[in-house]
């Protein structure tokens, strides 16, 4: 039926799925290392998209001024806090 290595892959990937977690509290004084977040930045060119039109776009924030300045503008003010 199927190979190992596709056996494989579907397990790690349903391990992934089971396992994920929405991350709602940040360590603000622990900033992500660079090349961490390169990887993380490369692996999100993989993600899927329809037609493959890949319609996202990341930005990175490390200063309190930025998160407050993209929280305004992108969340309602009763969730800017949140930011």
């Amino acid at each position: 039926l199927f190979s190992a290595s596709r056996m494989s892959r579907a397990r790690a990937f349903r391990e992934v799925v089971l396992n994920r977690r929405s991350a709602r509290r940040f360590l603000r004084d622990k900033p992500i290392p660079d090349d961490v977040l390169s990887e993380i930045l490369a692996l999100t060119q993989r993600a899927p998209s329809s037609f493959n039109l890949q319609p996202w776009t990341c930005v990175i924030v490390r200063s309190e001024t930025q998160r407050e300045l993209v929280g305004r503008a992108m969340l309602s003010e009763s969730n800017r806090g949140r930011v």
